[in-house]
């Protein structure tokens, strides 16, 4: 009895709960709230928006993952889904007719049509935002820059942080063999004493300027005082093949105009 429902929800005949759904791997988390599915497609569609903030690359791997289970799992997705909503309708419509009921269950049924606007939005800006984030993304440093009265030269391959600022500078190279960042930041009002990160400490020479060296967890902190402004420079190395080579080259660069 209660698959005439089903079919009155759906608005089809039936459903293969194994067959592979292309518009499911075509459209992944839209379809899932095109057909109201709200909960499933709100939290991967979360998860993919927070991904694509701190790494575009493994985003984009993301969601076409995503997308994949979806076409594999859509139509089980969608007809438990349809399921549990014709309970919900069986339960709070008890003194219905059948021919009321399944009225209900097809209007209940009808997509969510405010989506294909927001399908719209996302199109046009996907086809203008998305290469200008890879473009940025994948567009490296080159060339001497200057803070305050630092000079020095990023290695090949580094990339701009974000929340760059007048005392805080940042870059990185992160990829399948490297996974290293260089932090600069200066200080004023400040004693070099305040900044140290260990007790311990040594003074080293890179050309002709001193500066006190430290290291941490994986990180060496280099501090220098120039024009009563500290400069606290950070190389942290979390994964090797270059970037021992790349801090090498880095500090070499280091100087003052």
């Amino acid at each position: 009895m209660k698959e005439k429902y089903i079919k009155a929800f759906i608005n089809k005949k039936e459903i293969n709960k194994k067959q592979f759904s292309i518009i499911g791997l075509l459209f992944g988390p839209i379809l899932l709230l095109y057909k109201k599915m709200f909960i499933p497609s709100i939290i991967l569609l979360s998860l993919v928006g927070i991904t694509i903030y701190y790494n575009l690359e493994l985003a984009i791997l993301l969601e076409l993952i995503i997308h994949l289970i979806i076409g594999f799992k859509y139509n089980e997705m969608y007809l438990n889904h349809a399921n549990k909503k014709i309970d919900e309708i069986l339960i709070s419509n008890s003194d219905k007719e059948e021919k009321e009921l399944l009225t209900i269950c097809k209007r209940k049924g009808k997509p969510f049509i405010p989506i294909i606007i927001f399908i719209g939005i996302i199109g046009i800006g996907s086809i203008t935002l998305i290469p200008l984030l890879l473009k940025k993304e994948k567009e490296p440093i080159i060339g001497t820059q200057v803070f305050n009265n630092l000079t020095y030269t990023i290695p090949k391959h580094y990339q701009l942080g974000k929340n760059q600022s007048n005392n805080y500078h940042h870059y990185y190279h992160i990829d399948n063999n490297n996974n290293c960042e260089i932090t600069i930041t200066t200080h004023n009002n400040k004693k070099i004493d305040q900044l140290l990160i260990t007790s311990s400490k040594e003074t080293i020479q890179i050309n002709k300027n001193d500066y006190i060296h430290q290291n941490k967890d994986n990180t060496d902190y280099y501090l220098i005082e120039n024009n009563n402004i500290i400069y606290k420079i950070q190389f942290k190395i979390k994964k090797d093949t270059t970037c021992q080579l790349e801090k090498e080259e880095f500090l070499s660069s280091l100087s003052f105009q």
